[in-house]
């Protein structure tokens, strides 16, 4: 017999999911109780409102890309250059998960919530970009005469502006598109001569 907790976690797989590929406003506490096979009665005892499960929901999928963000940006065994492309794929996967519908309707509905997104996505930013900018001058992967502040407020002001609802339904592209190609004109633009050519053939040859 299922735990308490994996109930919870079922809930919350099974909402993270119906709220992606439909938008939030669109999917009802009943419609969720119907596509996890489990009584209204039931639902309502773990999560009272829709409102709190997408609150839990933001709490679980903030806390667990914190911890692994943390856990590559904090890693010390393997060279910055493979390091910060691992710390770029986990962050493109993360936001190739998010859909248009998702991000406008929570920006719509849950204005609470969505200013926490970015208020989090910005002190991430400064925390774990700051950090690598900081290595990566210190290896002489990243030039010399970056300017620290100034990089991190381009990133974080760039992935603020272009990756939010009202700019990419304006753009033919999807959130991760955007990342990554934020990510090839400021990060490749202050990798050192040497770092650039590692950096680019690793991909050519992933690719």
């Amino acid at each position: 017999m299922p735990t308490d907790l994996e109930i919870q976690q079922r809930i919350l797989f099974t909402a993270h999911q119906q709220f992606m590929k439909f938008g939030i406003s669109k999917v009802t506490m009943d419609e969720l109780a119907d596509e996890l096979a489990m009584s209204k009665k039931t639902l309502y005892k773990f999560f009272p409102s829709k409102d709190a499960i997408i609150r839990a929901l933001l709490n679980s999928v903030m806390e667990e890309t914190r911890k692994q963000c943390n856990a590559l940006v904090n890693e010390q065994n393997i060279d910055f250059v493979e390091k910060l492309k691992r710390v770029l794929s986990f962050l493109g996967k993360q936001y190739s998960t998010v859909t248009p519908q998702f991000m406008e309707d929570m920006r719509r509905n849950n204005p609470e919530v969505w200013r926490e997104i970015q208020e989090w996505r910005k002190k991430s930013i400064f925390e774990d970009f700051g950090k690598l900018v900081d290595e990566g001058v210190q290896t002489g992967v990243f030039r010399s005469d970056v300017k620290k502040q100034m990089i991190v407020m381009m990133y974080a002001g760039t992935v603020e502006y272009l990756i939010n609802p009202e700019m990419l339904s304006q753009l033919p592209f999807t959130a991760a598109e955007v990342f990554d190609a934020i990510i090839k004109v400021i990060y490749e633009g202050i990798l050192s001569d040497g770092a650039r050519e590692k950096y680019l053939s690793t991909n050519v040859a992933q690719n």
